[in-house]
């Protein structure tokens, strides 16, 4: 098929695939490139997006081939051999299928590579070799790869001895690793101080945790968990570095936690990801979990976004708004049974993606555990940022350490400010909470530090003002009556 593709002049691809279950092709389909139906990958803002050009024209040309069961033999079912389209005298130099590298002369780049021969001599060797027009641009990959792997080596394992030799002035360091294949490479990498599982046994109430890329020149992801200690701040307590985001290694980076700290968190507050749910019912299977409703707003604007038009959409949103608030659970089940009806076309995916996990995320089941107020990761994604402020895509791993090292000494000197501003004397001004919470607010000042004290006087002074909805229940029925406190 390669030889005939390449005397006419086109390029073909394997449409359909068939396994027996040998696990060797049973039935295959091969079509021209250009007969692939080109499909927009439009999905939010479709009338803003530019149309993008294609190569698609329909073409017909397709073989049909099938291997008998009790026989080695390949048969021909069905040939259509016509195209609507011109053939390509040059098609090896067009066509990305015929630029591909081979495995032997991916392996011969890799030798000369290793032995510091230059990207230009390499091509002009395998021209001569293979004797072929090589597309420069695969070399020029292949070689920088090679060599970028190269120095992960190098990188990884200074990166992990400063981190063992920390460990060893100070056993309560912990540093946990993961290596892969012949040459050992780093697949994860997790650490934490001794002040951050410190942070951990005492703040383990809301933990949160997030995932970000672009921080470092291996394509390693970066893993943030943040807890929120009783001054309202957020605390790193926990990094890693993971070659990828499979429920493997997330089970893995959970696992390391516990093994450091004892004690899984009381709460966890993360994404949607599957992988990640499946991990922490698995490892942290006591910890309550509710998802972040930023990413939640993003689903559904990706899903949404360009079915519902203008005012519709806005109607959809509020409406979702008003049954995740809903505070009580049979309430919540009449305006989602409601929400369904009234938009058909967002049913599916809420009935499947949201109802199951609706415990994470519906306000009359997250309202039953202490969140400490939080109904996102907004926290963690301020943390990347910030991270991402000195880090960039060229960065080192020793380069990501030493910038969360700096930032973990600034977050122990506003530690440090906070406790000796809580000590510092305060005027107190006439308000409700002391006016009508007075028994209330000496049993605060007693437990809280001021910033956490700050929020509850801040709360009590709003109560004033409350326009309350009473809720009467009749015969399993639930019905809202708006109710003006005075």
């Amino acid at each position: 098929m390669n030889e005939h593709a390449r005397i006419r002049g086109f390029a073909f691809a394997i449409t359909k695939s068939e396994l027996a279950n040998d696990g060797h092709p049973r039935r295959r389909t091969y079509t021209c490139t250009k007969g692939q139906r080109f499909t927009p990958k439009k999905e939010t803002h479709v009338l803003d997006e530019r149309n993008r050009g294609h190569n698609s024209s329909n073409c017909s040309f397709h073989v049909n081939i099938y291997r008998g069961k009790k026989e080695d033999v390949i048969y021909i079912s069905s040939v259509y051999g016509e195209h609507n389209h011109p053939m390509v005298e040059d098609i090896e130099l067009l066509a990305p299928k015929y630029r591909k590298l081979t495995p032997a002369m991916q392996d011969d780049v890799e030798l000369m590579a290793s032995c510091g021969v230059r990207a230009g001599a390499i091509i002009e060797v395998l021209e001569k070799k293979y004797d072929k027009i090589i597309h420069r641009r695969n070399v020029y990959n292949l070689v920088q790869t090679i060599r970028c792997e190269k120095g992960k080596i190098s990188d990884a394992g200074t990166l992990y001895l400063h981190l063992i030799n920390k460990q060893r002035e100070n056993p309560e360091y912990h540093v946990d690793a993961c290596f892969e294949g012949n040459d050992n490479h780093l697949v994860s990498l997790l650490w934490m101080s001794p002040s951050q599982i410190q942070v951990w046994a005492r703040y383990r109430d809301v933990v949160l945790m997030d995932t970000t890329c672009k921080t470092n020149r291996y394509n390693m992801i970066l893993v943030v968990l943040l807890a929120i200690d009783n001054h309202n701040r957020s605390r790193l307590v926990a990094t890693a570095l993971v070659s990828n985001e499979t429920q493997t290694t997330f089970s893995w980076i959970l696992t390391s936690i516990l093994k450091a700290t004892n004690h899984p968190p009381a709460l966890l507050f993360t994404d949607a990801d599957l992988a990640m749910v499946a991990a922490i019912q698995e490892v942290w299977s006591t910890t309550k979990h509710q998802f972040c409703l930023f990413h939640i707003r993003k689903n559904l604007d990706k899903h949404f976004l360009g079915v519902f038009k203008g005012d519709q959409w806005k109607l959809f949103i509020a409406r979702f708004y008003n049954v995740r608030n809903s505070r009580v659970e049979q309430l919540f089940e009449e305006r989602w049974s409601k929400l369904l009806m009234d938009f058909p076309e967002a049913a599916r995916y809420l009935q499947r993606q949201l109802y199951p996990a609706r415990e994470a995320w519906a306000l009359c089941f997250t309202h039953q555990a202490f969140n400490a107020g939080i109904q996102s990761t907004q926290r963690v994604e301020s943390y990347n940022a910030i991270f991402k402020d000195s880090l960039s895509a060229v960065s080192s791993l020793v380069d990501v350490e030493k910038t969360i090292e700096r930032f973990l000494a600034k977050e122990s000197r506003y530690q440090r400010v906070n406790e000796v501003k809580g000590q510092l004397p305060t005027m107190k001004n006439e308000d409700y909470y002391q006016r009508y919470f007075q028994t209330i607010d000496e049993t605060c000042q007693r437990f809280l530090t001021s910033a956490v004290l700050k929020l509850q006087r801040c709360e009590m002074n709003r109560s004033g003002h409350y326009r309350a909805s009473q809720v009467i229940f009749d015969n399993n029925n639930a019905s809202e009556h708006e109710v003006c406190l005075k």
